[in-house]
């Protein structure tokens, strides 16, 4: 058998044009507040993390002018009585009670990040599923994908955790080696780190490459396979690891290509932020909806891009529609013969 030929210019060409398609050909404008709500429900969750990083900047900010929390740190690092832990758990009694205070508000916003990102699963299949239908619902697809998105939504943050757990074992043994090291440059004895933190360092470095290469192929194949086959997520896993592998070269010129595209797509941006005197960046920084509505060709052709290299990678044949089939030939019905007289 002939092998087939797997074209990437296929992929980019075929989701631009449908993209065009459902987005402009002809432009409905309730379709596209129905769409750039499934794509913001896609992306909330990095809403939430700038929304933290706006209440916690200024606090951050007040404790680094602050005199008395310099002085506390002064004493923790530079100081010369009993064990580092120690001076730490002297110096921060003072401060438990707002710690403790910092932590349930933490533990608070972890639970709603948990609860944004399951929301954000169950989008996911809910646009992919008006994109290639050319549909525009949010409840029938929320309905029909539950059980895959919530499959989707358990391994994914399974997989997470694991990663997390894997950097902090490396972190549980690199700290040690760098609070030694921090501590000699404290007490002036400057040296190069040591081999043991260079190789903790390296391995962080490449794991968080080939990890981050990994799981990007979540996004771009999994969601697809699982769409189109309603696998559940280690079902999904299974074949995304076939076709990785099978083809590990197509699928890595395929991440360049996207890295080119985003490129591409900050360009964009930063242009249009220039004739627009920042008013365009200020749209996309600071009305979250808002965002996902001007930039959603940009987010359909992303997620269209995944589908359609599924597509090249591993081809179905599509199911015949009913009554598609060739019609049976009408039976021949024989001549009246006559009666002899």
């Amino acid at each position: 058998m002939e092998k087939r030929a797997i074209s990437l210019d296929q992929v980019l060409t075929d989701s631009w044009k449908r993209m065009v398609g459902l987005l402009f050909k002809p432009f409905d404008f309730k379709k596209w507040l129905i769409l750039g709500f499934c794509a913001w429900m896609t992306i909330l969750i990095y809403d939430l993390a700038s929304i933290q990083q706006r209440i916690l900047e200024p606090v951050f900010q007040n404790l680094e002018q602050s005199e008395s929390f310099n002085q506390t740190v002064h004493n923790i690092f530079k100081g010369t009585e009993g064990t580092l832990w120690s001076r730490l758990l002297q110096e921060l009694e003072p401060y438990t009670g707002i710690i403790c205070l910092i932590a349930a508000l933490y533990i608070g916003y972890l639970i709603l990040c948990l609860v944004v990102y399951w929301v954000r699963c169950r989008f996911e299949f809910v646009l992919l599923a008006n994109l290639l239908r050319g549909t525009q619902e949010v409840r029938n697809p929320w309905r029909e994908y539950r059980k895959i998105g919530n499959s989707y939504f358990i391994g994914s943050f399974l997989v997470n955790c694991l990663v997390f757990l894997y950097y902090m074992v490396i972190l549980a043994i690199l700290m040690p080696m760098l609070i030694a090291y921090l501590t000699e440059l404290a007490a002036g004895e400057v040296s190069l780190p040591g081999p043991g933190i260079w190789i903790c360092l390296g391995i962080l470095l490449v794991s968080a490459i080939i990890l981050g290469y990994y799981m990007w192929f979540f996004y771009q194949l999994l969601i697809p396979i699982m769409y189109r086959d309603k696998l559940t997520f280690r079902q999904g896993l299974r074949v995304m690891n076939r076709l990785i592998w099978k083809h590990f070269g197509i699928c890595f010129l395929y991440y360049l290509v996207i890295m080119v595209v985003w490129f591409g797509f900050l360009i964009a941006v930063l242009a249009a932020s220039a004739l627009t005197c920042c008013i365009f960046l200020l749209l996309l920084t600071s009305v979250p909806y808002i965002r996902a509505v001007i930039v959603l060709p940009f987010w359909v052709f992303f997620r269209l891009l995944g589908f359609r290299l599924l597509e090249e990678l591993d081809p179905r044949d599509p199911e015949p529609e009913s009554g598609s089939g060739p019609l049976p030939e009408p039976e021949s019905v024989p001549k009246e013969i006559p009666a002899e007289p």
